[in-house]
């Protein structure tokens, strides 16, 4: 049985925004300025003055016309499809809304006053219009699977400059955080329909033949992440918001409920030799190496025996080391994509963000 011919997502970069002395508020501000330009996201409902209980942004694709969106924006797939990243107001998440940690029933601890988390719903936007924020299952209905929150930022203490811009599709949204007071870049979330599965068997394949899920990082993911699959884009069993979590939900529960189970996903390739130095072909076509992806649990309910293998990584590829901002073009100057490391200015481990 083959695997399935998705969609060539077309991926596009944002300006970036930059917070001087920031809090989790104003870092939250500074995404919703970046969402409300995004050619493929729109801002729902939010709170980011610090006065809420729970501050918060509920991100939808932009998927149907809506005041100020004219339709030739309108978009025409994962409609149903909600992020929420939150942070302390004046009150806090509770621990019950917190992601899984691992392969027991613990979950990661609420943020901190200086943590960013992040709660993805493929069906969220199947139920109710306005989500309860501080839920696991913000959408509350039979029909919504949610991650739970996880961490997606950490240090926002009011003593550093944090920059934050958006690397976007149709389907997955990539919001990157940055420390330039500590020259960390690496922090955020990728969310969406993130894998290709291996076949299209029910086994295998969620709904619409994708895989769904999150990989956070609530830790900059660290110079040499393909060298080590302690460090991001790979799950981690730690129990702290400031971990890196890669999670998809298994297509082998048969539903879309709020009982599916979450993957804990964990990349196959360590790459110690940096043979990503030098893809790049005779007549200028950039080249990546893909990723791939196995499970050994479920998180909060055990391991699984044998490890099964999950899917490849959605148009995200292994590439040479760069800066964290980076165009990638061909020999003619063509933009093929967009690259991202865990350091503003020294070439470092880097993700592509490829257009085909």
């Amino acid at each position: 049985m083959a695997a399935p011919t998705l969609p060539t997502l077309t991926w596009q970069r944002s300006a970036v925004q930059t917070v001087t002395t920031a809090t989790t508020s104003e870092v939250l501000a500074a995404i919703e300025v970046a969402i409300s330009a995004s050619s493929y996201w729109i801002v729902k409902t939010h709170s980011t003055a610090a006065a809420a209980a729970v501050d918060y942004l509920e991100i939808a694709p932009r998927m149907l016309v809506e005041a100020g969106h004219s339709a030739s924006n309108v978009q025409p797939a994962m409609q149903a499809q909600r992020i929420i990243i939150a942070g302390r107001g004046s009150g806090n998440l509770s621990a019950g809304s917190m992601g899984q940690a691992q392969s027991s029933n613990n979950q990661i601890p609420v943020p901190g006053t200086d943590a960013l988390v992040m709660n993805y719903a493929p069906e969220g936007g199947s139920g109710s219009s306005t989500p309860t924020v501080d839920s696991f299952y913000p959408y509350g209905h039979a029909l919504s699977r949610a991650t739970g929150y996880y961490g997606v930022a950490d240090d926002i203490d009011g003593s550093n400059t944090f920059n934050v811009w958006l690397i976007e599709s149709a389907e997955i949204l990539t919001v990157c955080i940055e420390n330039t007071s500590d020259n960390e870049s690496g922090f955020g979330f990728v969310a969406g329909p993130i894998l290709r599965p291996p076949t299209t068997g029910s086994n295998d394949c969620d709904v619409e033949n994708r895989i769904y899920g999150a990989l956070t990082f609530g830790t900059d993911f660290g110079a040499e992440m393909w060298e080590n699959l302690t460090t991001g884009w790979s799950d981690s069993t730690t129990d702290g918001v400031g971990a890196y979590k890669a999670v998809a939900f298994d297509p082998v529960s048969d539903t879309t409920s709020s009982g599916c189970k979450l993957l804990s996903l964990t990349r196959f390739e360590e790459i110690t030799n940096n043979s990503t130095q030098f893809l790049v072909s005779g007549d200028g076509a950039y080249i990546g190496l893909p990723f791939n992806y196995y499970s050994t649990n479920w998180k909060g309910s055990g391991s699984m025996d044998p490890n099964r293998y999950i899917g490849v990584a959605r148009q995200m590829r292994m590439i040479r080391d760069f800066p964290a901002r980076i165009i990638i073009q061909d020999g003619a100057g063509n933009t093929v994509g967009f690259g991202w490391s865990s350091h503003p200015t020294t070439p470092y481990d880097a993700v592509g963000f490829t257009n085909e």
